[in-house]
């Protein structure tokens, strides 16, 4: 999967055990669900008969609350047991690492948007994670208590792929609990809140810029960090560079720019990046970016951070992003 590269939900966070409950023998489910219960899901139905042990399918609820969607994919959630000088041992949960794309409901992206914004003193939710069957009966439940987002991982984005869109996240957890579950039937959310978007399908727009940046062709996949610890400041907050990739022809007005932000005559810049129906008729999802400059323009590229070849006659530009707003009420 090269729009999410092994490792970007991982790089900050603590290594996942691989004794988890959700853990990565990436079998392939027919709904296109991928999860390594780790024979979790068979004892499960071995307390449950009649129950076919087969994970279908991965949804997220809120506790108390129907699902909010279906999960691509999930890992992680085991409990840590580490020794301390003392003697004695600290428990912590794993973070846990998600898979989605558009097609969970609006409260999802409520929630989840407004957790990865970068705030002091934001509080975790309670979560959970459930797994289920073919019939949509429930396996099992995993719940994570006081959960922060630590990680939010950028699809890459491009004209010449048609691979569907999908997001990741890290979750960390402050405790985590794991049920078997007794093969209720969960309620599906509406089939029809969302068509799965492709990673074709975006602009983008920079103030100032805005002729020049709707001619990338190509947005790389990167990560943005966020601290998962109550009080944080918003300053530890770090991301990857935001690299375009666009016609060679297109790139004079980005290196006038670099030339005034070198010279002390210009002031970071804001943009927006938009998702669009597959007819690009319509906007899906928007994020508002503020705090851009640029960081560096490569005129002779051959590859781009990903490996990926680039088109003969690009440039690659590399911009700071300082922070990312999210438009929950424009993805459905």
């Amino acid at each position: 999967m090269d729009q999410l590269r092994e490792g970007d939900l991982d790089a900050a966070t603590p290594r996942i055990s691989r004794r988890g409950f959700l853990g990565g023998c990436g079998a392939l489910l027919a709904a296109g669900v991928t999860a390594d219960l780790s024979g979790v899901a068979g004892r499960a139905a071995a307390q449950t008969p009649g129950v076919n042990p087969a994970v279908q399918r991965l949804a997220f609820a809120f506790p108390g609350t129907p699902e909010v969607g279906t999960l691509l994919g999930a890992r992680g959630g085991g409990i840590r047991l580490d020794a301390l000088a003392t003697g004695g041992l600290a428990v912590a949960p794993d973070p846990v690492t998600i898979t989605f794309n558009n097609q969970m409901t609006r409260t999802f992206f409520e929630w989840f948007f407004g957790a990865a914004r970068a705030t002091v003193n934001v509080p975790g939710t309670d979560v959970q994670i459930i797994g289920a069957n073919v019939g949509n009966q429930e396996l099992y439940r995993l719940t994570l208590r006081r959960a922060r987002v630590a990680q939010v991982a950028w699809p890459r984005l491009s004209t010449g792929s048609a691979e569907v869109l999908r997001f990741g996240a890290t979750l960390v957890p402050e405790s985590a609990s794991y049920a078997y579950s007794g093969g209720s039937t969960l309620s599906r959310p509406n089939a029809a809140i969302a068509r799965a978007l492709t990673c074709n399908n975006f602009s983008l727009g920079i103030q100032g810029l805005e002729a020049e940046s709707a001619r990338v062709t190509r947005i790389d996949a990167f990560t943005r960090r966020l601290s998962p610890l109550p009080g944080a400041n918003s300053t530890l907050v770090s991301s990857d560079a935001l690299r375009l990739e666009l016609p060679s022809y297109a790139a004079a007005a980005f290196f006038s720019w670099q030339s005034e932000l070198l010279a002390g005559k210009a002031a970071e810049r804001i943009g927006v990046l938009q998702f669009l129906s597959s007819d690009l008729k319509s906007v899906v999802g928007r994020a508002f970016l503020s705090g851009l400059s640029v960081q560096a323009i490569d005129v002779a590229p051959t590859s781009a951070a990903d490996g990926a070849t680039v088109v003969a006659g690009s440039t690659l530009v590399s911009l700071n992003v300082r922070a990312i707003d999210f438009d929950p009420a424009s993805f459905r």
